[in-house]
């Protein structure tokens, strides 16, 4: 990244708070901060009725994403989806990053599903190299940013087409 020198007068003044925040308060003020950028962050409408169809048909959902807990069950709340999900993993949990499979295997383990049984969609390289190293399907979803570069055997162009290649996958 770049910076420019517009506004440096302004960015120069010196600040001098009246009294320094606890690591607490500075956490909580930056929670504020990604909360109201979570806000903004309005799902595709197709996206609910996707979510209720696979939940009304059956299916187990689960979310693992890089990103923290807190803004995404807040996201996911503030969209009204969150309860669709059995479970929500953050990227700021006990787990390792993707593209290490250890969410996968709780989510096995601790469901008592069979790998054989799980469909992963996800729209990056490190999503199809989790799902690879769990031994798991993949559904690239090239919908949102198309961001798959490694070949995957099933990709899924349209939102409004996912609910047909579900059901061809897992036939």
């Amino acid at each position: 990244h770049s910076l420019t020198n517009k506004g440096t007068e302004k960015s120069q003044k010196k600040i001098t708070p009246s009294r320094i925040m606890t690591s607490d308060e500075a956490l909580n003020e930056a929670k504020k901060v990604k909360y109201k950028k979570s806000k903004k962050i309005i799902l595709q409408s197709t996206i609910f009725e996707v979510i209720q169809k696979l939940y009304v048909d059956g299916y187990l959902l689960f979310i693992f994403s890089g990103r923290d807990q807190n803004s995404l069950n807040f996201t996911l709340l503030n969209n009204g989806i969150k309860d669709y999900f059995i479970e929500i993993i953050g990227g700021d949990s006990m787990f390792q990053p993707k593209p290490n499979p250890g969410a996968i295997k709780y989510i096995l383990n601790k469901y008592c599903i069979n790998k054989k049984n799980i469909l992963y969609i996800g729209d990056t390289d490190s999503d199809f190299s989790l799902a690879k190293y769990a031994g798991c399907k993949f559904i690239a979803a090239c919908w949102y940013q198309n961001n798959i570069t490694l070949l995957t055997k099933h990709k899924c162009h349209n939102l409004n087409d996912l609910i047909s290649c579900i059901q061809r996958i897992l036939k």
